[in-house]
């Protein structure tokens, strides 16, 4: 039986700070939580059922969007991240950082820390490094050529550590193993890519 709204309430939840996930301003939001009653529908046994639908809504103040806010993981959708854009990036390298930034801020912790290993190869293979070697001749040929390798060498082995449990072994990423991750890798790309190309 098709549904109609017959009452919408509204009240206010509480005022968040977050990133909104359409513009990537940070941004203070008014959230409130709108219960939409449905008319009530007749139950088999002849009597009448209030349903309700829940939402918790707020508006980007920015650029004016929707968003909907997750009280119980304290996160807004569209998905939002603290790691921002970083220019000069190649198409591919650029696409799987969106999807790295992207499977973090949904809570997908092992798909960003093995997406970020991943990316450590693109990056060598971009520069002049052979495909089809292994992951270590990756690393070592990042560390040796575009990383102060004394400087560099623990954001990579942190990210090639993070990213090995979890594709060669039964490990379950955590949010601190993805930001770790996620801290790391950003400075890798300013470093090769976008330093250089702001000079």
């Amino acid at each position: 039986m098709h549904k109609f709204v017959e009452h919408l309430h509204t009240s206010r939840i509480k005022n968040i700070s977050c990133v909104c996930g359409h513009c990537g301003n940070k941004v203070s939001i008014d959230v409130t939580q709108q219960y939409n009653e449905l008319r009530p529908t007749q139950s088999m046994y002849g009597s009448f059922d209030k349903e309700y639908e829940v939402y918790n809504v707020g508006q980007c103040p920015e650029c004016g969007k929707p968003v909907i806010y997750d009280v119980e993981n304290e996160m807004v959708i569209p998905y939002s991240c603290e790691f921002g854009e970083i220019t000069h990036l190649p198409d591919d390298i650029n696409n799987l950082y969106k999807e790295c930034k992207l499977s973090y801020s949904a809570g997908a912790y092992t798909c960003c820390v093995t997406i970020a290993r991943t990316i450590l190869m693109h990056i060598a293979v971009d520069n002049g490094a052979d495909e089809n070697l292994s992951f270590v001749a990756y690393v070592d040929y990042l560390l040796d050529n575009f990383l102060p390798r004394e400087k560099s060498k623990e954001w990579v082995d942190k990210i090639r550590k993070l990213g090995n449990d979890s594709v060669h072994k039964l490990v379950i990423a955590s949010k601190e193993n993805a930001h770790q991750s996620l801290t790391f890798l950003v400075q890798i790309l300013k470093i090769v890519y976008e330093l250089p190309n702001s000079i």
